[in-house]
């Protein structure tokens, strides 16, 4: 019995140590250098064989391109330019997140002709610094719904190494950056199944394989990049915060401008009233009223007749006046505004809690197994 005892022992443990899970462990990050280049290099992508560097340039407005660089070293790149077919002329275009499968099949994203064509997502075939054969990418795994100022597009998207299963990011965009601003509202990852060279279509267990991953209420996921063997998934995820953190963060940046306008107003009261009594004690004037120009100027009269006041202190005095009602008109003007948008973006939050900005921004990568 003993015997047999040990032996089911052993042979657990075997089985154990055979199939179980093992994590990847890494290194000290090295840093790269790009001869040549003299600008950011953003949200790279190095083809299989590891001889080119793709890149683009800051993706945060403005114009975003798609670069490349070829190999010299490990850890050294030189800078080759644009890549070819991907330039887009038109103003505050872009085009970034490139990724290539081992038949130089080569994705990116473009917001070229968007929201008109829902399809953000390119493809063409890659070949010495240009691409070629460029069409864009159909499928049911694109979400067709734009209903400003909210609307949905691929942020990023990876293709394995054969090219037959394509992992994307869908993401919903604010762009008014009134509720979220730089970042998506909301986003989720799914695989589609190649159809064609132009179409894929989402698994029907997408949802299921990316149950444990698709966190909306709480995580922005993105970046998705895939091992060689499909048995890995790496990825980017940013914790949201919750909307009182979201709220105090709007306070902190506009109570201390509402406090230094307040005081300005303060400050001018003061004097306007100041001067205000200097004038209404002078002997033989009374100060009376007009509405003009949205705020109040000041004249003077002697009995039943209006006279310009010829002292050149007191036409001073009300040139201050004037200039001193005017920048009332402006201090109230802001502090409103202030106020304004306080009460609005708690609006806003209260309706749209799943639009939660990050205050702090925490990234985190993760790897997850899984079958189909």
């Amino acid at each position: 019995m003993n015997l047999k005892y040990l032996i089911i022992l052993f042979l657990t443990g075997f089985v154990q140590q055979t199939f179980s899970q093992t994590y990847p462990t890494f290194g000290t990050e090295i840093k790269i250098t790009i001869n040549g280049l003299t600008f950011d290099a953003m949200e790279p992508f190095i083809s299989l064989d590891g001889n080119t560097l793709f890149f683009n340039s800051l993706n945060s407005g403005g114009n975003t391109n798609l670069y490349y660089a070829t190999k010299v070293n490990d850890t050294t790149f030189t800078y080759v330019g644009l890549v070819g077919g991907t330039y887009d002329s038109l103003p505050n275009h872009l085009d970034a997140v490139a990724s290539l499968d081992s038949l130089n099949n080569f994705f990116w994203t473009s917001l070229r002709g968007y929201p008109s064509i829902m399809e953000n997502l390119h493809r063409g075939v890659y070949s010495n610094g240009n691409i070629s054969n460029i069409t864009r990418v159909y499928g049911n795994f694109n979400i067709y719904n734009f209903n400003y100022p909210f609307g949905w597009l691929i942020m990023d998207a990876a293709i394995n190494s054969d090219g037959n299963l394509l992992y994307f990011c869908n993401a919903k965009f604010d762009f008014s950056n009134t509720t979220c601003v730089g970042i998506p509202c909301e986003s989720k990852m799914g695989v589609a199944q190649k159809v064609n060279d132009s179409t894929f279509n989402k698994l029907t267990n997408s949802d299921a394989i990316f149950s444990n991953l698709n966190d909306t209420i709480n995580y922005i996921v993105y970046a998705p990049q895939v091992t060689t063997d499909g048995l890995e998934l790496y990825y980017t995820r940013l914790l949201k915060i919750h909307l009182i953190l979201r709220f105090a963060f709007q306070l902190e940046i506009v109570l201390p401008i509402l406090l230094v306008y307040l005081l300005l107003f303060i400050q001018i009261l003061v004097s306007f009233l100041k001067q205000l009594a200097h004038l209404a004690t002078s002997k033989g004037f009374i100060i009376t009223k007009k509405m003009e120009l949205d705020f109040f100027i000041f004249t003077y009269v002697t009995g039943q007749e209006q006279q310009e006041y010829t002292s050149i202190q007191n036409q001073r005095i009300l040139k201050s006046f004037q200039i001193q009602q005017i920048i009332f008109l402006i201090l109230i003007y802001q502090i409103l505004r202030r106020v304004f948008l306080l009460l609005f973006t708690l609006h806003m939050e209260k309706n749209y809690l799943e639009y939660l900005i990050i205050r702090q921004l925490t990234y985190q990568t993760y790897q997850m197994e899984y079958t189909f």
